[in-house]
């Protein structure tokens, strides 16, 4: 499953600036082609935002991320987790942007 973090649950949302603050991640499973927006239940934590936030899609199944950029103790917890992470470049700047690129086939 793929992760992107955005600012909201819709397909033209802004990309998050910041992994750690995502108020969202949209997940996409490419094998059934089933997608779902998930909260970021660790966006308001002060500190170790990103590292709780990858913890969290981890656990939740998730095996790539996509990210503007990705701190360090997050990266951390990916690498542990085997997760891969797709630096996005600026070029992107909405959820739609990047789907379309990924000409994905999605199914609510």
């Amino acid at each position: 499953m793929t992760a992107i973090g955005v600012t909201g649950e819709y397909f033209e949302a802004p990309l998050s600036e910041c992994f750690g603050k995502s108020e969202y991640f949209f997940v996409y499973d490419r094998a059934s082609g089933k997608y779902r927006f998930l909260q970021n239940p660790r966006i308001d934590e002060k500190e170790k935002s990103g590292k709780n936030a990858a913890s969290f899609l981890v656990k939740s199944g998730v095996t790539t991320v996509m990210s503007y950029n990705v701190g360090s103790n997050a990266k951390k917890v990916f690498d542990r987790g085997k997760v891969q992470i797709v630096v996005l470049s600026d070029n992107f700047k909405t959820l739609k942007d990047v789907l379309k690129k990924m000409k994905l086939n999605l199914k609510s």
